[in-house]
């Protein structure tokens, strides 16, 4: 992640109630993606939703990475 886009996502990552939102979003995503994982028949489809959901779970750290990149910019 560069300093804009961190800076641009910094509102919605430092505000705790906007932040669960988004936590609670991707709760729901990965819960509907591993029902159709579950329920996939090729490889390909496999592969698909388990890449859906480790992006997914990106989501989570989100505040974390975009900390990151500031403090490094800062120091």
């Amino acid at each position: 992640m560069n300093q804009e886009l961190a800076m641009t996502i910094g509102p919605l990552v430092n505000n705790p109630k906007m932040f669960a939102i988004l936590k609670e979003y991707t709760d729901f995503r990965v819960a509907y993606l591993r029902k159709q994982l579950e329920e996939a028949v090729s490889i390909d489809d496999v592969r698909k939703h388990q890449g859906a959901i480790k992006e997914l779970h990106r989501f989570k750290t989100l505040n974390t990475e975009a900390q990151g990149v500031m403090n490094e910019i800062r120091n």
